[in-house]
């Protein structure tokens, strides 16, 4: 699949701050990506280096397959963007405020039909006379993505487009990006909240300190799978777990198991070791839980003063890779005292 976004040691620094380091990204063509990360992750810096707003310190951007030199790059007119809150006349209709905003932008080849099937598309053709100061956040928040589509663009670039969204507001939006990527666009955006990127998003980025601390498709960054074994023997259940070359960490209603690709061996052994077994169920981890992981191993080895890198989970340990079995021997008998 082509990338329609490419960043290679994308960097950028204001004075001795360092709002983002190395970042390397590969966004698909036809998919919804988000970057994810808290408030100060650099989210924000690495949108407005995309959109030509900050030039960058080190490092460069496609878009498109061509390469972004300034902000007058004609690239940028198949992006759309939305950068900051919804700002619109509260006075003016809807419909006026894009009008407004596709005369002042002198926006070739976009009439007044244009904005008709945006607004139709963004669910407002009901509410196109309406004055905007009469709209709910929720709407603000179409009526924003509205505009960013007046153009038909084949990239959408995103800081925070749910950000102060209730319940309703929030699920519209996602039913929005989603439709969207499904004619075809690209969809960038940001989010500090996981369960948006988990629920609305292909692929997915992790932001830490301006650092990019783990990538790839969602299958893969949610794809985690571990094995929750129900035994009243969890001490001995976990030394058997750990011969076997996987890992275990005790909870209140017996182990969590990773690193075990053949569940029936590991019962065989937890039998042949006298362990009850009363339930071994396997369970796909969130990519909450994921992130943190990773950005707890990212945080170790800034302690450490390693080298900053990307942390797969795979190479985490988190994902077992394709054929890794644990062991077809059982355990030595002296690595399972009773």
């Amino acid at each position: 699949m082509p990338s329609a976004i490419v960043t290679r040691a994308l960097s950028k620094s204001f004075g001795d701050i360092v709002a983002l380091d190395g970042l390397d990204l590969d966004v698909p063509a036809g998919t919804v990506f988000g970057l994810l990360g808290p408030d100060g992750a650099g989210k924000t810096t690495a949108v407005r280096l995309l959109l030509g707003l900050l030039l960058p310190s080190y490092g460069s951007i496609e878009i498109l397959g061509e390469v972004l030199r300034d902000p007058g790059d004609a690239v940028l007119a198949n992006v759309g963007a939305i950068v900051d809150g919804p700002a619109f006349v509260p006075h003016a209709t809807g419909r006026d405020n894009l009008e407004l905003w596709r005369l002042a932008r002198r926006t070739k080849g976009i009439g007044t039909r244009r904005v008709e099937q945006v607004l139709t598309g963004v669910g407002l053709d009901a509410a196109e006379d309406a004055k905007v100061r009469t709209y709910s956040r929720g709407m603000l928040a179409r009526l924003n993505l509205a505009r960013a589509l007046l153009r038909d663009p084949d990239v959408l670039v995103l800081d925070e487009p749910t950000e102060g969204l209730d319940a309703r507001g929030l699920h519209e939006m996602r039913e929005l990006l989603r439709a969207l990527s499904s004619g075809g666009r690209t969809i960038f955006f940001t989010s500090c909240d996981v369960d948006e990127v988990e629920l609305v998003c292909d692929h997915a980025a992790v932001l830490s300190d301006g650092r990019l601390v783990m990538s790839g498709p969602m299958d893969v960054l949610r794809g985690r799978e571990v094995l929750h074994l129900d035994t009243p023997d969890p001490v001995r259940a976990s030394e058997v777990v750990g011969a076997l070359g996987g890992r275990a960490a005790t909870n209140p209603r017996g182990i969590t198991i990773e690193g075990i690709a053949d569940p029936a061996l590991l019962v065989q052994w937890l039998v042949h070791y006298g362990v009850a077994v009363r339930a071994l169920t396997p369970t796909r981890v969130g990519l909450d839980a994921t992130v943190l992981d990773v950005a707890d191993a990212a945080d170790e080895g800034d302690d450490d003063n390693d080298a900053t890198e990307v942390f797969d989970p795979v190479q985490l340990g988190r994902v077992p890779r394709d054929g890794a079995a644990p062991p077809r021997r059982p355990p030595a008998r002296s690595d399972v005292p009773r």
